[in-house]
């Protein structure tokens, strides 16, 4: 959600309650996020020798691609180094086609959907 601005801002945050007909003032949206030092950045210079040779992270267990903002610290600091990830990564979707058709795709959702339905809880 992004905040409003510009003229017609102010607008955009009232609104009118239905019942009084009273217009009512909202209050804005705003993020609350870390920036110096960014939350992973500390990890990705602890770590970033440990994940870019092999090009995954592993979060609970499950080994997945990093995020594009290590992606982006890596790029800055390694740029000939990406470039050559990046060229595999592309290589690896290309031999990987054949399993994300859009038939494939709707199988591999209905499975997830009976995984999700098999974890249900009984509220008695």
């Amino acid at each position: 959600m992004k905040k409003q601005t510009g003229k017609h801002s102010e607008k955009h945050y009232q609104y009118s309650d239905l019942k009084t007909g009273e217009i009512i003032q909202m209050t804005p949206e705003f993020n609350k996020m870390s920036l110096k030092p960014a939350i992973g950045l500390n990890w990705y210079k602890k770590y970033k020798t440990d994940v870019y040779p092999h090009d995954y992270v592993v979060l609970r267990g499950v080994k997945i691609k990093p995020p594009k903002y290590y992606d982006k610290l890596h790029k800055n600091n390694e740029p000939y180094e990406m470039e050559q990830i990046l060229a595999l990564r592309e290589i690896g979707a290309k031999l990987n086609h054949a399993d994300n058709t859009y038939e494939r795709l709707v199988v591999k959702e209905q499975v997830v959907k009976a995984k999700l339905r098999k974890l249900k809880r009984n509220l008695t």
